[in-house]
């Protein structure tokens, strides 16, 4: 052995208990059916367009829906968060649809409960389950899916 020649070590085994993370079956059907949803830009593209359909709304004819620029700049939003989406930057286009769905439902969800009319019940109907499925997919579901891809990489190498 030359004495220029570095000393190779052998990588020491890991110290402590291996954790393995256990997903129980329903959130792993959940994540099944939210992740799709949670990385495509469609839903929240198809709720810009309804906040957008009902721009045209006369706010003497409807009075409890919110006012046209709220309805006009959140779809406006929601169309930019789609935009983000389909670009592929999943983790910001989700947490921009989240956090713009939940400003929306803070601001609209309890005059639309009291109203008990139709329009405003579903706009705030479709905000709410829009938070869901991208507040799932921001919070819980994209750094799970990192979690589990660390995961096989390690047993396979």
């Amino acid at each position: 052995m030359d004495a220029s020649e570095p000393v190779k070590t052998p990588p020491s085994p890991p110290r402590g208990p291996q954790r393995r993370v256990v997903v129980p079956e329903w959130e792993q059907k959940l994540q099944k059916f939210i992740t799709p949803l949670g990385s495509s830009p469609w839903p929240v593209w198809g709720l810009s367009s309804l906040l957008l359909a009902t721009t045209p709304l006369s706010p003497a004819r409807h009075p409890l829906l919110p006012p046209f620029y709220q309805r006009f700049g959140f779809g406006l939003i929601f169309a930019g968060a789609g935009y983000v989406l389909s670009t592929g930057d999943v983790e910001n286009g989700s947490g921009i649809a989240t956090a713009w769905s939940l400003t929306y439902t803070f601001l609209h969800l309890r005059s639309s409960i009291r109203s008990r009319s139709i329009l405003p019940l579903s706009l705030s109907s479709a905000v709410l389950a829009s938070a869901s499925v991208y507040g799932l997919q921001y919070f819980h579901f994209g750094p799970l899916a990192e979690v589990e891809q660390l995961q096989r990489s390690t047993h396979t190498s």
